[in-house]
């Protein structure tokens, strides 16, 4: 639950939905805007779940039965929209995201999203920031 509030949401959903969304339904007057909220919705899904993640781990942490149920039952919806959702991205958001942008566009949105990397970084719980560090050295 915290990986998924401080890098999955925190990091890589702010990205998209503040920096490259905006930058994409500007200058391409709404041709791809059902793929934007399409990707958009996916993550308001995933933080709904999220949520639901972390009341269902406290009805489990008090021995509850509905604890562990919910807790199951969300944590598979989450797995399922993710890989749903990272599919998307790979084979056809972000190959049509490089068509429409062109290589300064690209440069610009790469620069953008380290700016905002660099900047989010503080925000990050401790415990966030290890649990990224230690997924990162297990790759």
């Amino acid at each position: 639950v915290t990986f998924c509030r401080e890098f999955a949401d925190k990091a890589h959903h702010y990205k998209e939905e503040h920096v490259m969304f905006g930058l994409l339904a500007q200058k391409h007057d709404g041709k791809i805007d059902s793929q934007i909220e399409k990707h958009r919705l996916q993550h308001e899904q995933c933080r709904d779940l999220v949520h639901a993640m972390s009341v269902a781990l406290e009805s489990y942490a008090r021995g509850e039965e509905a604890g562990r149920t919910a807790l199951h039952r969300n944590a598979m919806d989450y797995v399922s929209i993710l890989r749903r959702h990272i599919h998307s991205e790979d084979e056809i958001f972000f190959p049509m995201v490089e068509v429409f942008l062109n290589d300064a566009e690209g440069d610009a949105l790469l620069r953008e999203f380290e700016k905002y990397e660099g900047k989010a970084g503080g925000r990050f719980s401790e415990e966030g920031r290890a649990i990224v560090q230690e997924l990162a050295a297990e790759l």
